[in-house]
């Protein structure tokens, strides 16, 4: 779920990041209504189900996506309704994150073993109109807590840093730099490109 007040573009951006940059499958924007607004999800795609763990801890430490989207909800199954999604819980405590809020809240107020704090998993859900998709995973897995803390303690990236991971992923060996400013960005184009480079 990306954080809408970053620019309208931003959904198709971060497919297009993720197709040039991850091991994903595919990658499309999907429009979900929400009361009368829509929102955008990125939906990413892997080849099997064993990829799913692999991919959010490669989410988890993309420092471009941490301060460019709200939320990661793995998903593997689909249910009808609140109720299924918590009847299919394991038997351990869970923390439930989810979009909408609401579909959160109902999937909470159906289990009967969550904690926001002491958990032992974490249950990702998303509700598409009648569809309610979710995974769980071990909380060493993916704890979306520690990962906002994460965020918030490290200084997001300079823009220029997802133009070059961008272009890296193209194969890209030159840059025509147009706009303001045009010797800064193309010098922090340059040395981001250098640390690329240099970082493998």
């Amino acid at each position: 779920h990306c954080q809408r007040y970053r620019g309208s573009d931003l959904p198709a951006r971060m497919a297009e990041y993720l197709l040039e940059t991850r091991a994903v499958a595919c990658a499309w924007v999907h429009h979900v209504a929400d009361g009368a607004a829509s929102e955008p999800l990125v939906v990413l795609g892997v080849l099997s189900e064993d990829d799913l763990p692999a991919l959010v801890e490669t989410l988890r430490d993309d420092a471009i996506l941490a301060h460019r989207v709200d939320m990661i909800l793995p998903f593997t199954e689909r249910a009808a309704s609140a109720e299924s999604v918590a009847a299919a819980l394991p038997p351990k405590t869970v923390r439930v994150f989810g979009w909408p809020r609401n579909a959160e809240a109902a999937v909470v107020a159906a289990a009967t073993d969550v904690h926001p704090t002491a958990y032992a998993a974490t249950a990702s859900v998303v509700r598409c109109g009648d569809v309610w998709l979710s995974s769980t995973l071990d909380k060493a897995a993916w704890d979306p807590r520690a990962y906002r803390a994460a965020v918030i303690a490290r200084a997001p990236p300079p823009v220029e840093v997802e133009a070059v991971a961008r272009l890296g992923g193209a194969g890209a060996r030159s840059v025509l730099v147009i706009g303001r400013e045009v010797a800064a960005l193309a010098e922090t184009l340059g040395a981001a490109a250098a640390t690329a480079t240099r970082d493998g």
